[in-house]
């Protein structure tokens, strides 16, 4: 062997070895409630059903007729109706945004994030609700005569017409708890389902660099 074949040897660039591809972690799947993405949700939540309570309020307003007295019930049973909707509407939203936030669940938890969104949410609500209950009953002694009834008469039909809004707040209840559990399971996507099956994720594609040439074969 020659000394400038030695020199070759002693200054060519060795092969590149490909590394390997550094295995990937697979996520550990979430065990436990993701309060983020409750929060989050209920955040949402309100802020949906602030908004849509004023676009009803707007609509019922300007819709209000002065020299109509008799269109004042119309509107009591839109409003109504409008803030059902509302209701639902917020707490999808609201569900959707803390399933999708959860983390790596499947559909179950995510419907598990929804059901404490729906607590948290009717625990607040009952504010309101409070004052609506308030002012039924407030609205059926005002509208008692006390000479034919009495008082004992006029509380019982203040609390017969209380009783009768309470089912309807129970079965908006009902009503909040089902967009609840479709939102935060609608908002679980498939990449969170796939991970939280264990499916394994794609390996990112790894581009080997070739060898630089020495300076003695570029310029034999």
């Amino acid at each position: 062997m020659t000394t400038e074949n030695a020199a070759d040897i002693s200054t060519a660039t060795p092969p590149a070895l490909a590394e390997p591809t550094p295995a990937l972690a697979e996520p550990a799947k979430s065990t436990r409630l993701s309060w983020g993405g409750v929060v989050g949700g209920l955040l949402v939540a309100i802020a949906v059903w602030i908004a849509l309570s004023v676009l009803g309020l707007a609509v019922n307003l300007s819709a209000l007729d002065p020299t109509d007295p008799a269109a004042l019930q119309g509107i009591g049973v839109a409003a109504g109706l409008w803030s059902l909707v509302v209701w639902i509407v917020a707490l999808f939203a609201g569900g959707v945004v803390a399933g999708h936030a959860a983390g790596i669940v499947e559909r179950r938890r995510g419907a598990l994030h929804g059901i404490v969104l729906w607590s948290l949410a009717t625990m607040l609500s009952m504010f309101v609700v409070a004052d609506a209950l308030r002012a039924v009953a407030i609205g059926a002694l005002m509208t008692t005569a006390p000479d034919e009834m009495g008082p004992a008469g006029a509380a019982l039909v203040a609390a017969t017409s209380t009783g009768k809004a309470l089912w309807w707040v129970f079965f908006a209840m009902l009503l909040g708890l089902g967009a609840a559990l479709i939102g935060s399971t609608t908002g679980v996507g498939r990449r969170q389902r796939r991970v939280a099956a264990g499916a394994p994720e794609r390996a990112p594609v790894v581009t080997e660099r070739p060898p630089l040439a020495t300076t003695r074969e570029a310029h034999p």
